[in-house]
């Protein structure tokens, strides 16, 4: 039985990619100016690929099915495995991102014990780490895509296809972020991820907004997609996911737990010697300016997906 599940987790990580198994390094980089703003490329080729499920849709004649709609939108937007604009984003020469090494990172002293995935994909896949990039004012990691795409999915269907209350929709997500897509596999606990898959599911409600938004009307945005009057699916708005993607985005702002003291003794140590190196603040929260912005905006929700008292351990 041990041989058995030994197997099916090494089976399991080896189709994992950096930037579902890696942690994004928002530090290390974060003065470099070299960065381009990627966002009209990413923006164009989500349309892109929106007009090309609504022709695999329409395709099938069954009429405005949302169930076939929804079907052809994940095959685009969905995760590194299944999707594909977060392939693109990670893989694309047009998309200016930095990809550093695991051992040039913050989180370089992880041994096996403290983050086993990211260990066994970083020797995998030569030492890569999650890949950052630049969405207009923004640093973030090309994972959090994924978990608009992905666990944004879940949140939506959870929600308003299930009917779950935001609460459980919420217990949920930080159920993910500490069992397997986070502390116990990572070491990390990212608020940046929470954001990311809370905000990826107002992304999935506005495709048709029949929901209004959650954060309030002044976030509203029109439909990306309607049924015309011959019963086919029309694009009715341009993508934009700059009405998604703000600084909770970014885990240097949005700052982590960590699994146990040890954990975060090696992170910091990082961090300050970054400060120490480059005569720089690189201690989260950085942009303070921001909090008080985030905080008004999330309202109720910001417990759930904000937190600005730096980096500490995983709370219970």
């Amino acid at each position: 039985m041990n041989n058995i599940l030994i197997c099916t987790l090494i089976s399991f990580l080896m189709i994992l990619t950096p930037a579902l198994a890696s942690e994004i390094d928002s530090f290390t980089h974060r003065y470099d100016t070299s960065l381009k703003d990627s966002q009209k490329i990413i923006h164009l080729k989500a349309n892109q690929f929106l007009n090309e499920a609504l022709k695999l849709a329409n395709a099938e004649n069954k009429g405005c099915s949302e169930a076939v709609l929804y079907k052809n939108l994940r095959h685009f937007f969905k995760n590194h495995m299944k999707g594909k604009l977060t392939p693109f984003i990670i893989h694309s020469p047009k998309v200016s991102k930095y990809v550093m090494n695991f051992k040039d990172s913050i989180y370089r002293d992880f041994k096996w014990y403290d983050a086993f995935s990211i260990i066994f994909i970083q020797t995998i896949y030569k030492n890569m780490a999650g890949p950052i990039l630049r969405m207009g004012p923004y640093y973030i990691g090309a994972d959090k895509f994924e978990h608009m795409f992905g666990r944004g999915w879940k949140y939506f269907e959870k929600y308003y296809l299930k009917n779950n209350s935001l609460l459980k929709v919420m217990e949920f997500g930080h159920r993910s972020e500490r069992i397997y897509l986070g502390a116990n596999t990572t070491g990390v606990y990212s608020f940046a991820d929470l954001s990311a898959n809370f905000n990826g599911m107002r992304f999935w409600n506005d495709m048709l907004g029949k929901h209004a938004d959650i954060l309030g009307e002044k976030f509203q945005v029109k439909p990306y997609v309607r049924c015309d009057e011959n019963k086919q699916w029309i694009q009715n708005n341009q993508i934009n996911f700059l009405h998604y993607i703000d600084d909770s985005f970014d885990e240097a702002i949005n700052c982590s737990e960590f699994r146990n003291q040890k954990i975060l003794t090696k992170v910091l140590n990082q961090i300050d010697s970054l400060e120490r190196d480059k005569g720089l603040r690189f201690t989260c929260p950085l942009a303070l300016n921001s909090i008080e912005y985030l905080e008004i905006k999330y309202q109720e929700i910001e417990k759930h997906i904000l937190n600005f008292k730096g980096h500490t351990t995983l709370s219970k």
